[in-house]
């Protein structure tokens, strides 16, 4: 190695140690940020999963108008169509992240804004009508409700 490959080489060694390190922090909604509102969601009972898939189904069309996708970070391998599902450290960093302890028995409900930010919590059922009320007065939707206007 020549005295004059050095400094090029160490200034490229911390980018891509910067590079990295900013990969591994950064939290896994992030591919969603500014392109989509997302219900994080915890259940533990059969019977939330059954009332929370109907729930879905029912307003299939209304979330997808508003661009929300349904992540599911139940603590057990929860399956509802439609819904994301992360791995298990994404998973756990999520329900660290938002407060969401793995001993809630309670069905747990969050509203995240395009810009990452938690914007409503529910528990025990989804209102899916009042959140959508809630989506619809947001000023990113309204902007894009005059966007889709003739």
């Amino acid at each position: 190695m020549t005295p004059t490959a050095t400094p090029f080489r160490s200034p490229l060694v911390t980018i891509i140690s910067g590079l990295i390190t900013a990969m591994v922090s950064a939290s896994p909604l992030e591919t969603f940020r500014d392109t989509n509102r997302l219900i994080l969601l915890s259940l533990h009972t059969a019977a939330q999963v059954q009332q929370t898939s109907d729930t879905l189904a029912e307003f299939r069309t209304q979330l997808a108008d508003r661009q929300v996708k349904v992540i599911d970070l139940s603590p057990h391998a929860t399956r509802i169509p439609q819904t994301i599902r992360m791995t298990a450290d994404q998973t756990a960093q999520l329900r660290k992240e938002f407060r969401l302890p793995a001993d809630e028995k309670r069905a747990v409900f969050l509203l995240i804004g395009k810009d990452g930010g938690e914007k409503a919590r529910q528990s025990d059922a989804l209102d899916l009508k009042r959140w959508c009320g809630l989506i619809d007065q947001m000023p990113m939707r309204r902007q894009e409700m005059k966007q889709k206007q003739p």
